[in-house]
């Protein structure tokens, strides 16, 4: 009788094992999903946060100056408020060290004018926002507010409204057609870049015989992308 009460407990132990050993077999390989798992995050965190070097400035153009034109009296006039959020998306900070708005038209330049490059934001047309240099910090978000301000060595005119008009040719069969943009330039300083230089166009205009034509950028809450670099700590940009 005790024998058989042995045997009966020996069985049942033994079916209990079996019943257990499955489901410890598949404890262990969630353990093991979940460390694989964990270790890969880590490993990604570390690069982006470590490895990897990023610099990416965004804007949002809350409001921003206009390219107007009075062909009457051969004046085209940049009027308006500038009001920007910069968005500093990358790892590093930032330096912004002059903003102003440029006009690149199809007017030569005069001797000692210079020269119209939007690489280097050069142009003999061209107008300061106001601002003070100032830093970004990785992942912050600041808002700039400036005006519109004549730079004393342009052949520019400020007037009584605050907006800074610019001479041009008159329309004549000589020269017909008179074709501009606006454009918002940065000066930055970054980790990648000691001496680099971002932009964006704001509005175009087209002056002709048959009259003028205007157009550009919604003011909205859509980030442009101004500069954008990636590299690591171990190459170089």
């Amino acid at each position: 009788m005790n024998r058989e009460r042995q045997i009966a407990v020996f069985e049942k132990n033994k079916s209990k094992h079996l019943r257990e050993k499955p489901l410890a077999r598949m404890q262990g390989v969630v353990t093991k999903i979940v460390a694989i798992i964990a270790f890969v995050i880590s490993g990604a965190t570390f690069y982006y946060n470590v490895v990897r070097q990023t610099d990416d400035l965004r804007i949002v153009l809350n409001g921003f100056p206009w390219l107007e034109a009075e062909p009457k009296d051969d004046v085209v006039y940049i009027k308006g408020p500038v009001d920007i959020i910069l968005i500093n998306d990358g790892n590093r900070s930032i330096a912004v060290l002059s903003v102003n708005l440029l006009i690149y038209d199809n007017v030569e330049s005069g001797p000692g004018e210079g020269t119209q490059d939007k690489s280097l934001c050069a142009a003999p047309k061209v107008v300061d926002a106001s601002l003070e240099p100032f830093v970004i910090k990785e992942r912050e978000i600041v808002r700039k507010q400036g005006k519109t301000k004549m730079l004393p060595w342009t052949k520019a005119t400020e007037r009584e409204d605050g907006s800074v008009a610019f001479s041009i040719p008159q329309i004549s069969d000589k020269f017909p057609e008179y074709r501009a943009e606006l454009t918002l330039c940065f000066e930055l300083a970054t980790p990648s870049d000691a001496d680099a230089y971002a932009s964006v166009d704001l509005n175009p205009l087209i002056i002709s015989k048959r009259g003028i034509i205007t157009g550009g950028l919604a003011v909205g809450k859509t980030p442009y992308v101004i500069w954008h670099k990636v590299g690591s700590i171990f190459t170089s940009y």
